[in-house]
């Protein structure tokens, strides 16, 4: 760039940013639309990206390579059920000891959920998550006990009241005092603590663990039957394949599927998981960038009428400065360089706004969040943009005025 051309720009800057400052209400009620579409689409981008973030290490931290057995895709909860797949049939026990002599599964073991409310003398907890599980739980998913035991095969067979609890039924049961051994009753029945779990970590959730696990045995016995699901681990990430193959093929003979129907059931990995969450936040991507669009366009076109107004205003400067030696193309940059520089003032608000929405969110409902340069850097160039688009026509609209009559101009 020649330094003729450069002390033009700089001259066209200071214009624009003398304009902006004689104008300020004007200014910030014509980026309104702009301020508002970018700091929806920065905030809500750091929340999705931070959720996503977080999505992936809860999935991934709930066990290394685990299997997941369950009646539907979960695809199909989205809209409802279809009223053919209501009445699949629920798994067994029993599924769960088979799979588990399949020669590429290391571990499975059935999970009964429930929820009930635990007390201890007068201390009672909210409703608790109480999950039926065999011994096999610590092995499929990655939960370690924290203090005591787990329940043992012995626990299971001979259908033992015992109960390993997570930090939240504990801090509200026992507050200072060590639970081993102490009693406490779950709905009517009275269980002996004999272990604590460590808190799992939760990027959604910075509260206490609201669970308890039981053997499946004294869940049954207890809550009669609940439907169950089976998770299982293969021996290594190099079977995972032929591990669900297996189970495939096992799970239509035990369920009776003829050969020419589609599986009542469906093997999920942690990918197909993702995959599934991936989709979902596609989706809110989608209605973010319409409504982002809506809120950008609305602010474009305020841009275009206030620099309209702005051109009308500003003749008689227009006539001056081509009587002075002005060329077209220096107008229309000082026109464009104003409209661009007050959607890209926007901008900035915006960004800020959305990265401290976001940032709020997270401290106060530990909601996690993610901002990243990209984003920030796609987003004001998105708002400098609309002030070049729809400042071209009041842009190119005062560079053809006639000097002559622009002089004139009252």
């Amino acid at each position: 760039m020649s330094r003729s051309a450069r002390l033009m720009l700089l001259e066209n800057l200071r214009m624009a940013l003398s304009t902006l400052r004689a104008n300020k209400l004007r200014s910030i009620l014509t980026v309104l639309g702009v301020f508002i579409g970018i700091a929806a689409v920065v905030g809500m981008t750091s929340l999705v990206r931070g959720l996503n973030a977080s999505v992936q290490s809860l999935i991934q931290g709930a066990g290394p390579h685990i299997l997941f057995l369950r009646k539907f895709e979960p695809a199909l909860f989205v809209g409802g059920l279809p009223e053919e797949l209501r009445h699949r049939k629920d798994f067994k026990v029993e599924d769960a000891a088979a799979i588990r002599e399949l020669p590429s599964i290391k571990e499975s073991c059935p999970l009964i959920p429930w929820s009930d409310v635990l007390s201890a003398g007068r201390r009672k907890t909210v409703r608790q998550f109480i999950l039926g599980a065999s011994e096999a739980f610590l092995q499929v998913r990655n939960v370690e006990i924290a203090d005591g035991r787990f329940i043992s095969r012995e626990d299971v067979s001979h259908r033992r009241n015992v109960v390993v609890m997570a930090e939240g039924p504990l801090l509200a049961l026992f507050p200072n005092q060590d639970p081993l051994g102490k009693k406490v009753r779950i709905g009517r029945e009275q269980y002996t603590v004999i272990g604590t779990f460590k808190k799992f970590p939760n990027p959604f959730s910075r509260e206490p663990d609201q669970y308890v696990v039981i053997p499946y045995t004294a869940h049954q016995k207890q809550f009669g039957k609940v439907e169950v699901f089976v998770d299982s681990v293969p021996w290594s990430p190099a079977v995972k394949d032929t591990a669900i193959d297996e189970i495939t093929q096992l799970m239509r003979v035990r369920r009776k599927v003829p050969l020419d129907k589609p599986n009542d059931f469906a093997v999920l990995t942690q990918q197909s998981l993702l995959n599934f969450w991936n989709d979902i936040t596609k989706a809110l991507f989608g209605v973010m960038i319409a409504i982002s669009s809506i809120a950008l366009l609305v602010g474009g076109i305020g841009v275009m009428n206030i620099m309209l107004v702005s051109v009308t205003e500003r003749t008689r400067e227009i006539g001056v400065r081509k009587a002075l030696g002005a060329r077209r193309r220096d107008i229309l940059w000082q026109f464009l360089i104003e409209a661009s520089m007050l959607t890209a003032v926007g901008g900035i608000f915006g960004i800020s706004a959305g990265v401290g929405l976001a940032w709020l969110v997270d401290v106060l409902f530990h909601f996690p969040a993610s901002a990243t340069p990209f984003s920030v850097g796609i987003a004001f160039l998105s708002s400098a943009s609309v002030g070049l688009f729809f400042g071209i026509y009041p842009a190119n609209r005062a560079a053809r005025l006639d000097p002559i009559e622009a002089l004139r101009y009252e």
